[in-house]
């Protein structure tokens, strides 16, 4: 039986998440085992291809956030779930860091163990957090979903040499540091944050000097990629480093005239010989349309689990399994 998630349906049935085209698409990779599908969790139809299942086959269920339950780690539900498995194994590396009832919760009601891709992550991410970890160390932290991973750079900050900041997490800091952003997406709620981040380390923090905007308007502009003369720091600073750790786009990259920030950044990546890690699931969509993941040692599948682990945060997937 197999469990996953797709977007954020909160709880609500949509037709556009459900994991009908992952069933479909692994029905053609196992082309000669038996594979069903449901988009129930639980419900007497489940039970029903439950009773009838046999030994090597497949049964894929549906969303498992269309329930509630799950993002509130309910365990009458994971206790439901349970009832389906004889044992659970996770090998979602990406989801550890939250607390969800298909993550967390299930492990008390069947034996529990990490997946061949949940232990091959961490044998390459536990290279970072060695204390022989090759140095200068620096971060490159971009994106969106900045109140996920503020937090974590927090903790990252001490361990590292620099980090480079773009995309969205940029646009927090720059109006935390009493510059215009326009209408750029930033973070009011973590504003306070960013600046305590910004006196306490001033020195190991990279912010852009320039960007590139829609419009030349003082008040309604929208920062959609760094600039030219931050791009050429960056590489610079790139150039010098041993280890670099890279999660998050330096503007809207899906779009090709604010690519470049992110494209450049990769090929320095590539260029400078560092060992280096690539997380976040828009850019290594990104580095990989443009051809540009062969350069990468390692590509995690995690963006804010890879950080919140790298930084030293418990994950509630990893503690379940007795791995934290």
């Amino acid at each position: 039986m197999i469990l996953s998630h797709l977007g954020r349906p909160d709880g609500i049935y949509i037709p556009g998440l459900s994991l009908r085209p992952v069933a479909e698409y692994l029905a053609t990779v196992f082309k000669h085992i038996p594979l069903s599908f449901t988009d129930e969790l639980i419900s007497m139809q489940v039970r029903q291809k439950m009773a009838h299942i046999r030994s090597g086959e497949i049964l894929v269920l549906g969303n498992t956030r269309f329930m509630r339950e799950e993002e509130n780690d309910n365990e009458r539900f994971a206790a439901e779930i349970a009832r389906y498995g004889e044992i659970y194994i996770n090998d979602a590396f990406a989801v550890c860091h939250r607390e969800q009832a298909s993550v967390h919760a299930i492990t008390q009601f069947l034996p529990s163990y990490p997946g061949l891709m949940l232990e091959s992550e961490l044998a390459h991410l536990n290279k970072l957090l060695t204390e022989g970890t090759n140095r200068p160390y620096i971060a490159i932290i971009g994106g969106a979903k900045i109140k996920d991973k503020i937090t974590a750079l927090g903790n990252l900050l001490p361990k590292i040499d620099k980090v480079l900041v773009g995309g969205a997490m940029a646009n927090t800091f720059l109006r935390a540091a009493g510059n215009k952003v326009g209408q750029s997406v930033f973070d009011q709620g973590q504003l306070y944050y960013a600046e305590r981040l910004l006196n306490q380390f001033s020195d190991k923090i990279v912010l852009p000097t320039d960007y590139v905007s829609d419009i030349d308007d003082d008040e309604k502009f929208r920062i959609l990629d760094i600039g030219q003369e931050t791009i050429n720091n960056y590489k610079q600073i790139i150039s010098q480093a041993k280890t670099v750790f890279w999660t998050g786009d330096m503007g809207v990259a899906e779009r090709h005239e604010y690519a470049r920030g992110t494209q450049e950044v990769a090929q320095a990546i590539k260029a400078s010989g560092a060992y280096s890690v690539l997380a976040g699931g828009d850019t290594i969509s990104a580095v990989r349309n443009w051809q540009m993941d062969a350069g990468f040692d390692y590509i995690s599948s995690g963006g804010g689990a890879t950080l919140a682990y790298l930084a030293g945060e418990k994950l509630p997937g990893l503690v379940a399994l007795k791995l934290q």
